[in-house]
């Protein structure tokens, strides 16, 4: 019979948070950037709009071996607001293709647009 090693209360444990923590410092370390025009790195907080279902519906994994067992997610519109940018998007932001012909008035009035790709499970 297997071992399981979850948490079996709702307190958060000491392997938890020195996972998280090693998790959040890899993470930078592993991302790939296929082209940049010197964007990145921001030089700073500031405006931003942006766009596409997987702002506000954020996706942690995959199904099967890509799903990861977590206790919480942070959207990307999280991230970017603790990280004190603001946000010009309203909550439409992941509906962009409902407002076909109308301009977003967030994209001319940001420091830069970014657009989240990917899809949502429904299952």
């Amino acid at each position: 019979m297997a071992t399981f090693y979850a948490s079996k209360t709702g307190e958060v444990s000491a392997r938890e948070k020195e996972h998280s923590a090693l998790v959040r410092e890899l993470a930078g370390e592993c991302m790939t950037l296929l082209e940049n025009d010197g964007t990145l790195p921001l030089a700073g907080a500031g405006k931003v709009a942006v766009y596409g279902n997987g702002v506000r519906h954020t996706v942690k994994g995959g199904t099967g071996s890509g799903d990861v067992n977590t206790r919480t997610v942070v959207t990307i519109e999280q991230g970017l607001k603790e990280a004190g940018f603001e946000i010009l998007t309203g909550k439409c932001a992941g509906c962009i293709s409902g407002r076909a012909g109308k301009k977003s008035r967030g994209a001319s009035r940001s420091d830069f647009c970014c657009y989240v790709l990917g899809s949502i499970c429904t299952a």
